[in-house]
């Protein structure tokens, strides 16, 4: 097991958190886990790449700096992003339901652990 995904686990423990990515800056999956084991993720790292790089697009135009994190509430999920420097980010999927303060506490606990793996 990579040190990367090691990491990546202890979000998949949090109650409601169905998935973790971490993307690189293209939307090519860098690790990935659900909580079913294994992720089929191509097709969701397409669409979250493209929107990752819309809301980092718009804080430019808007002049309003660099995208920190960013939460999206849907109908049927959560999803808490999070760049982790200038060549990766960080995907949550949680139900909609989840507690997202404790995703955003778990999220700052283990960001210096996977910018690590990430080095590493």
């Amino acid at each position: 097991m990579t040190a990367l995904l090691s990491v990546l686990k202890e979000f998949i423990q949090l109650e409601q958190v169905t998935g973790v990515l971490v993307l690189d800056r293209s939307g090519n999956v860098r690790e990935g886990i659900s909580s079913g084991g294994s992720v089929d993720t191509d097709a969701e790292a397409a669409s979250l790449g493209r929107g990752v790089a819309a809301t980092k697009t718009l804080g430019r135009e808007l002049d309003i700096g660099e995208l920190i994190q960013g939460t999206f509430e849907y109908e049927d999920c959560l999803l808490v992003v999070s760049p982790l420097g200038a060549h990766a980010v960080l995907v949550i999927q949680a139900d909609r339901d989840a507690n997202l303060g404790r995703i955003r506490l778990q999220l700052q606990r283990h960001k210096k652990a996977i910018l690590q793996a990430l080095a590493g």
